[in-house]
């Protein structure tokens, strides 16, 4: 189920961006197990942040997603 709910997030930050000025989408991972789900669909851990936090630029998710 996660990953629909994933896929959903992202149609609906793509449609916010026609409204917004946005670059990345940012996810703070409740735990590790978490971490892995996000690293899975393309979450790379923020190297400026050692914790749970995870980066990734909307365009290569768009891209990925076929949003553009």
């Amino acid at each position: 189920m996660g990953g629909p709910l994933l896929f959903d997030a992202y149609h609906r930050v793509s449609a916010a961006t026609h409204t917004v000025a946005a670059r990345y989408l940012v996810v703070d991972a409740i735990d590790h197990d978490a971490a892995r789900f996000y690293e899975h669909y393309g979450f790379p851990r923020s190297p400026a942040e050692p914790s749970l936090r995870m980066v990734r630029k909307l365009s290569d998710i768009q891209a990925d997603v076929g949003l553009r």
